[in-house]
Parts: C-alpha cells; sequence; structure tokens
C-alpha cells in the first residue's frame, strides 16, 4: 500500500487531512500590478486568514495594514476576497453536513480490511471507510436560510386587543361574570394555555339561566 495513505492515530489518511483548494476565481485579482498585493488577496481568498496571506506574500502586518489603509483599489479588492473565502468555507460546511467526510473504521485500533473484489475475499485488501456528517453544520445552515422558521427563539405572541379583536364584540349583553370568564378563556387560548375552571358557569350547559 501507499505509505502516504498509511491511516494515522485518528483513521485519517494524507488524503483525507490535505487542505481543499477552494474553487475560487483568482484570475479578478489580474488587475492588482503589484505582485505581493496579487500574491496576498490570492491567499487571502483561500485562507480568510491574514496571518497566512502574509507569510505567503512575504510581508509584514504592518506592511499589509498600510496597503489597507492608503490604496483603495487594494481595500476594495480586499473585501472582494474576503467574501470569496466566505463562499468557499460555505461550499465546505455544506459538504461537511450533507456529503460527509470520510474515515477509517477501525476495530479495536486497527484498521479493518475489506477485499478490493468482494467476490474474492482471499484477494487484495483494502482499508474500509465510512462517511460522517456534521448535524450540527446543518442546523447552522437552516438556520441561516430559514432564520424566522429555525430560529432558537420564536417571536412573542401577540398581546390580545380588547378594544381592536372582533373576538370581543357582542359581549356587553352578557352577565359580568360571564363577560369576565369568556375573556379568560379567549386570553388563555391566544397563550397557548388551557382554559381555567372548565366545569364553571359559562362552560357547564346545566347551570344556565
Amino acid at each position: 500500500m501507499n505509505p502516504r495513505n498509511e491511516p494515522n492515530n485518528d483513521g485519517e489518511t494524507y488524503q483525507d487531512m490535505r487542505p481543499v483548494e477552494p474553487d475560487v476565481d483568482i484570475g479578478k485579482f489580474s488587475h492588482i500590478s503589484h505582485l505581493k498585493k496579487r500574491v496576498f488577496l490570492q491567499r487571502y481568498a483561500v485562507s480568510n486568514t491574514i496571518v497566512e496571506a502574509c507569510r505567503e506574500a512575504r510581508i509584514s502586518a504592518p506592511t499589509y495594514r498600510k496597503w489597507k489603509r492608503e490604496d483603495l483599489e487594494f481595500a476594495a479588492a480586499l473585501k472582494e476576497a474576503r467574501e470569496m473565502s466566505f463562499e468557499f468555507m460555505l461550499k465546505e460546511a455544506r459538504r461537511r453536513a450533507l456529503i460527509g467526510r470520510r474515515k477509517l473504521v477501525l476495530h479495536k485500533g486497527q484498521p479493518v480490511l475489506v477485499p478490493v473484489d468482494p467476490m474474492n475475499p482471499n484477494g487484495d485488501k483494502q482499508y474500509h471507510y465510512e462517511y460522517c456528517f456534521s448535524d450540527i453544520l446543518l442546523m447552522f445552515l437552516m438556520k441561516a436560510a430559514k432564520p424566522q422558521k429555525f430560529r432558537d427563539n420564536p417571536p412573542p405572541l401577540p398581546t390580545p386587543d380588547p378594544a381592536n379583536d372582533p373576538a370581543y364584540d357582542d359581549l356587553s349583553d352578557l352577565p359580568a361574570e360571564m363577560q369576565d370568564e369568556i375573556l379568560d378563556r379567549i386570553d388563555a387560548a391566544r397563550n397557548g394555555q388551557p382554559a381555567e375552571n372548565a366545569d364553571s358557569l359559562v362552560g357547564h350547559p346545566d347551570q344556565r339561566d
């Protein structure tokens, strides 16, 4: 077997651990004539990390801050690179949530080997993998797509307004006790609470006049 595909202690191989290069259009920065500025932007669009972009362009952090402060063209391109980096992170989050990440199957700390050809169990062996998914990332994506539907704290119910709510109409001819009980029941229903005194005067037909 290829030693670069030998699993580590976490059951991950070299291919599983190597970074996935984002699908970004670095040609968008071709209008930046300064070579080091262009290299910085291209790396920043991939990593979204100032330190890594400075290292790639072989500049210091003060130089980067000076470019950002004094070069309006660079500052505008920096915002575009940041947006490209975010799109890559969003794409990677979708991949981990929906497609999954490959992980080696272990048994008693040892990798599981399966036949390359299922019809030939005594033939060559290969590592057995499974795909792991992130429910947490999926939930974050759902909340971002539909915040009103998947928000943690739902909006409060509107407060009943007897002056403008038709449900409170036509109660003036009823006795005061019955009016109070009907209003209490309406308020309880609007707030999702069970009505109190279910067998009270209003609710029990045998006790009505």
